[in-house]
């Protein structure tokens, strides 16, 4: 935009070497550089160069298209955001006969055999340059695409066949190409300008002030320019929603009109039908709730006068009205921003909310002992808190926490809603060593294997990979494998029957299991004798790259003598996942905040409750208060969702070794984002 301003100086510097070249007699180089300059001056514009990239891809010419990709500037091609850019492409023209592109119902990619060309040249391409990607977890899933008979209808791979996913690419392509290179200004442009400063007229001053406006102006177009690509991509996000709702709502009210008809003609309505019904209207309506919350949350949310929120929570004898004000607090946590949810997380933490610190510390004590209505959104409450490292550290400040969530869990024999949050804030706690150690005190490791031995076919996936990635954190103590090592066949017997399980992240867990205890001889015998070696060489030849990678881990375990293991006193905390890794957006996942709406007239909820009550130098009424108490103990509806067992979900706190083995850290680390809480029914 601002090279016009500076042709005539590029001109002289040009004539300049030129005329030095011809006066050292560099003819050869001279010739040289006039021929390079006039096929420079012919090379399009980087707009025309973006139309060509564009047409190319929609007509599937890989040929051409990097034919234009090459001619852009060199320093421009070096950028590994470049080079992962690239290699999206060429994935897109791996699969581009059989792309949503082509307007058509196409082939499938087994029977397609312009397909199979191209996804041959695809790992021609990964043989070649598969290697510069090592270290990009962007790219890496990518590798497993030639190797998918149909990678259309597989879930990790279906996005990329769609119309949504080619127009992100070309977004990307546009924001790349469109920038202008900004270098820094060569030796000799600077000793012309040096050369004629004092020939520049007064204007020159105004003509660099032009020019650092320019410069300005283009540092504003392309924030806003990245700003709109965002934007374009939540908007689709925020369509495809409504789609969802509209094709639901639709769906819902032919339901209801097959019930009116059935009632009409006296026939008896299933109370299935009206449940799921009922569900799906349910799960929007808290999604409208949602949606005016963080609205009113956005215009002004009140400062908490939390001497009267702990007062409540000690004191109150309707217990629906503690579950509200346990929810509206949670809503304070989940219906709001990332940022927002941090800071109302270090509020609570240092109002001390939930009483953790002695001599006071005996509120969680009471809460977790109450109704069983009461003891769940107390539950609830703390998986959230438990999500942050910060909520870690402040819950473990009282002394017997861990006790009280551990008698919750073993006084629960179904895998219900309750047991399940009570696991998942296990799971989290046992990021620290203290709480690992006093989890391991209190026979949770027999517990768990009780769990998974016995109860495998009738629990949720929620519960299988918290218990796992639990199982995994405990093994890591030297306490730990020490109590596993007394039931040693029985322990590896159970372990091999998860090692080919189809859910990756419990075989992330259960390997990372096997790597961590089989450096006690004891379990290296009862390995041995079950055959684990010739099992893990047998799935490894089925398995994708990780996998592959932590088995690789294991079969060396199982050569090595018994290590010499630090002690508990000596081992490191398991390194926690940064507090500041980013997210895909910045709210608050969904299922970290359930459908378990309060419908009852004179009980207040969520913001409105906070607002009224709650609100700081605001007087209640003593009078209303205990009016609205009694009003509401016969009239309390509570409708909780439940979740589908089937439901298919992956952790959210990523469960990550001890530091002191780099490779390792990397092979057992979860990849995934793992609920907070466990899901509902949607």
């Amino acid at each position: 935009m601002a090279n016009f301003l500076l042709d005539k100086s590029q001109k002289a510097i040009l004539e300049t070497i030129k005329e030095y070249l011809s006066y050292t007699g560099y003819k050869e180089t001279l010739k040289s550089l006039e021929v390079f300059h006039i096929q420079k001056e012919q090379i399009p514009e980087q707009s025309s160069s973006l139309s060509s990239l564009f047409q190319c891809l929609e007509r599937g010419d890989s040929k051409s298209f990097f034919s234009v990709w090459l001619s852009l500037p060199q320093d421009l091609n070096q950028q590994q955001d470049l080079k992962n850019l690239e290699f999206f492409i060429r994935v897109f023209f791996a699969i581009y006969p059989c792309h949503q592109i082509n307007g058509k119902q196409v082939v499938k990619e087994s029977n397609n055999p312009k397909y199979k060309k191209s996804i041959e040249e695809f790992k021609l391409y990964l043989d070649a340059e598969g290697s510069t990607f090592s270290k990009s977890e962007e790219v890496l899933s990518y590798f497993a695409l030639p190797y998918m008979p149909n990678p259309s209808e597989h879930p990790a791979f279906r996005s990329i066949f769609s119309m949504k996913w080619f127009n992100g690419l070309k977004d990307r392509i546009r924001l790349v190409v469109g920038k202008e290179q900004v270098t820094e200004t060569p030796l000799i442009v600077k000793m012309y300008e040096k050369y004629i400063e004092p020939e520049k007229p007064q204007s020159s001053t105004n003509e660099k002030q032009l020019l650092s406006h320019i410069h300005s102006l283009e540092n504003q177009l392309g924030q806003m320019s990245n700003e709109n690509s965002a934007l374009q991509q939540r908007f689709i996000k925020y369509e495809h929603r409504y789609e969802e709702y509209t094709s639901e709502i639709i769906s819902v009210a032919k339901e209801l009109f097959k019930m009116l008809e059935q009632t009409k003609m006296g026939k008896p309505v299933s109370e299935t039908m009206f449940m799921q019904a009922f569900t799906i209207l349910s799960k929007y309506d808290k999604t409208l709730v949602l949606s005016q919350s963080s609205v009113a949350i956005e215009q002004k949310p009140v400062s908490l006068n939390f001497t009267t929120i702990i007062k409540d929570l000690t004191s109150l004898q309707d217990d629906l009205q503690i579950c509200a004000l346990l929810q509206a607090l949670r809503w304070r946590l989940t219906r709001t921003t990332k940022s927002v949810h941090k800071e109302n997380l270090e509020l609570f933490i240092r109002n001390n909310i939930l009483c953790t610190i002695k001599p006071h510390d005996l509120l969680l004590d009471n809460l977790l002992s109450s109704t069983r209505r009461v003891k769940e959104y107390t539950i609830r409450l703390l998986n959230v808190i438990t999500s942050e490292k910060v909520g870690r550290v402040y819950l473990l400040q009282k002394e017997n926490m861990v006790a009280l969530l551990v008698n919750v869990l073993y006084t629960e024999k179904n895998d219900n809603l309750l047991r399940q949050n009570a696991l998942g804030v296990l799971q989290k706690l046992s990021l620290k060593r203290t709480a690992q150690l006093e989890m391991i005190k209190l026979e949770m490791l027999d517990w768990l294997m009780k769990v998974l031995k016995h109860e495998d076919e009738n629990i949720a996936d929620y519960t299988l990979e918290y218990a796992t990635a639990l199982l995994m954190n405990l093994s890591l103590r030297t306490f730990g494998k020490d109590k596993l090592a007394k039931n040693a066949h029985e322990v590896i017997s159970l372990l091999s029957k998860y090692i080919a399980h189809d859910n990756n992240q419990v075989r992330t867990y259960i390997n990372g299991t096997l790597y961590s205890i089989l450096t006690r001889k004891s379990l290296k015998l009862a390995a041995s004798k079950l055959g684990i070696e010739k099992k893990l060489k047998a799935i490894r030849n089925k398995s994708e790259e990780n996998i592959k990678r932590q088995i690789n881990f294991i079969l060396e375990q199982l050569k090595q003598e018994e290590n010499e293991c630090p002690t508990d006193e000596t081992e490191e905390e398991i390194e926690e996942p940064a507090e500041n890794e980013s997210e895909d957006d910045d709210n608050i996942p969904d299922d970290e905040d359930m459908d378990d709406l309060i419908m009852t007239p004179n009980i207040l909820t969520g913001e409105e409750l906070l607002r009224e009550r709650y609100e700081k130098g605001k007087l209640i009424s003593a009078t209303s208060s205990r009016r609205d108490l009694e009003e509401s103990k016969d009239s309390a509806i509570i409708l909780s969702s439940r979740r589908q067992e089937s439901a298919k979900k992956v952790p959210s706190s990523k469960v990550v070794p001890v530091r002191e083995n780099t490779e390792y850290s990397k092979g057992f680390s979860s990849r995934d984002k793992i609920p907070r809480t466990p899901l509902q029914l949607q």
